[in-house]
């Protein structure tokens, strides 16, 4: 979980508990019980929704290595391959076998 997002997290249930204890005292003010439900349930969608974001980041990573791992292979196969052309043809015949190189 992000710093940020498990900050603001701390900070707001902080904040909750706090007023839920002193929600008479505030409840003149505009804050009511009704609302303190509302923020402790955006809390919850927030937490839960950065879990899935940590889960899906975690996938990602996973999938980010295996394609780079697949990237390296058909570059070193790419330029195995390309090296035998290039030490067996001419340069003028290169390009029949998709080689776009021009040296």
């Amino acid at each position: 979980m992000p710093k940020t997002i498990q900050t603001q997290i701390d900070k707001s249930q902080m904040l909750l508990d706090g007023l839920r204890k002193n929600v008479v005292e505030v409840s003149n003010k505009g804050i009511t019980a009704s609302a303190l439900d509302d923020f402790e349930v955006t809390l919850k969608t927030l937490s839960a929704a950065n879990n899935e974001c940590d889960a899906v980041r975690a996938d990602l990573s996973n999938k980010v290595i295996h394609m780079n791992a697949a990237l390296t292979k058909a570059k070193d196969q790419f330029a195995s391959l390309k090296k035998v052309i290039k030490g067996n043809y001419l340069q003028e015949e290169w390009q029949r076998f998709g080689i776009q190189d021009k040296r």
